[in-house]
């Protein structure tokens, strides 16, 4: 298998994670040693953020946590949202997962964003501290919302005066948990579940592998299974398209404590197919060496996070690993403000 084909595949990959970047960045979060008992069968895609993982770090806690609750007590909108529902923000919200049930055929890697909304079917779940009644009130308030009734639940619809915006659908479910689809029917199938005495059935065991995969403690994470897309991405070239045969799926995980710890897993058909995966991570982490050899601005930088990045298989895993400790994330702050021309920074130079 040439490194071309390698990198096409990775290429692919990366395509589709950038796209689901895209959609889901206003959303996040969930925990990664287990899969929310309320993922649908048909989950292709999950991306879980930990709020209270984020909070507990030591980097947040010395670099965002100041501006970020300063942020939110001048924003007139969000404390109007903290009176009416009585939620905290930063305290009572813990985890939200964003879950892809139906996906478009087609990706134009151009244009990530440039998707047909009703090809798209979204579930988020959001869970914390609060009362169910106390939002359910707020909402109800709201002229932004109309509601109606479904087993016992309110379903409230967003409005909108564009004809070509797509509505939400949000519900309360029960104390400490929200339910919110671009989907009706998907967000009523989600409530029927939780009503079944007997238990739901569960996910694909291939996302469910990748999941449970993914260690324990995780800020972000990001999961999938071969995803027919993929295929579809990979068409034009026929060596990627036969190493996507021996991919069953793949996650992406970002750990923030002291330091940030990512980890790119490529899960195989089998352990030859992870050998193969992880020397396309060799091939991909030497083209990164030469590439930063061209850019005298920022190759020093680029030496220095290659200098953390590991590569590794275990029985059908390969992974690939990436550690940034504080003086990094410095020098990678300091290099975007250069480059953006926001400030006069260069790597070297301390941060105040």
């Amino acid at each position: 298998m040439s490194a071309i084909s390698r990198m096409s595949l990775v290429g692919s990959l990366a395509t589709l994670v950038v796209a689901s970047a895209f959609w889901l960045a206003p959303l996040t979060s969930a925990q990664a040693e287990s899969a929310d008992k309320l993922l649908p069968p048909e989950s292709l895609i999950v991306l879980h953020l930990n709020l209270q993982q984020v909070q507990k770090s030591q980097l947040f806690k010395k670099y965002v946590s100041k501006e970020l609750r300063k942020a939110l007590r001048d924003s007139e909108d969000l404390q109007k949202f903290e009176e009416a529902t009585g939620i905290d923000i930063l305290q009572d919200l813990h985890t939200v997962s964003l879950i892809f049930t139906k996906l478009p055929k087609q990706i134009d890697p151009a244009n990530p964003r440039d998707v047909d909304p009703k090809d798209l079917e979204v579930l988020v779940i959001v869970r914390g501290e609060f009362a169910k009644d106390g939002v359910v009130r707020a909402m109800k308030k709201s002229d932004r919302l109309t509601s109606r009734r479904y087993q016992g639940h309110d379903i409230f619809v967003t409005k909108s005066e564009d004809e070509d915006d797509q509505p939400a659908f949000i519900c309360v479910a029960e104390d400490g948990l929200i339910l919110v689809s671009n989907n009706r029917i998907r967000l009523q199938k989600s409530l029927d579940a939780m009503s079944e005495e007997s238990t739901p059935k569960g996910i694909s065991r291939e996302l469910q592998a990748v999941i449970k995969a993914i260690p324990e403690r995780q800020t972000l994470w990001l999961a999938m299974g071969n995803l027919p897309l993929l295929k579809n991405l990979a068409q034009n070239d026929p060596n990627a398209a036969d190493l996507l045969d021996k991919f069953a799926g793949m996650s992406l995980s970002i750990g923030v404590e002291d330091k940030i710890k990512i980890n790119l897993r490529a899960h195989g058909t089998d352990a030859d197919a992870a050998r193969e995966f992880r020397a396309g991570f060799d091939k991909l982490r030497g083209f990164l060496a030469l590439t930063a050899t061209q850019d005298p601005n920022v190759g020093p930088l680029v030496q220095d996070i290659l200098n953390s990045l590991k590569t590794g298989q275990k029985g059908t895993i390969a992974s690939l690993e990436l550690e940034l400790d504080e003086e990094v994330i410095k020098k990678i702050a300091q290099t975007i403000q250069a480059v953006l021309g926001g400030a006069a920074a260069r790597p070297g130079r301390q941060i105040d």
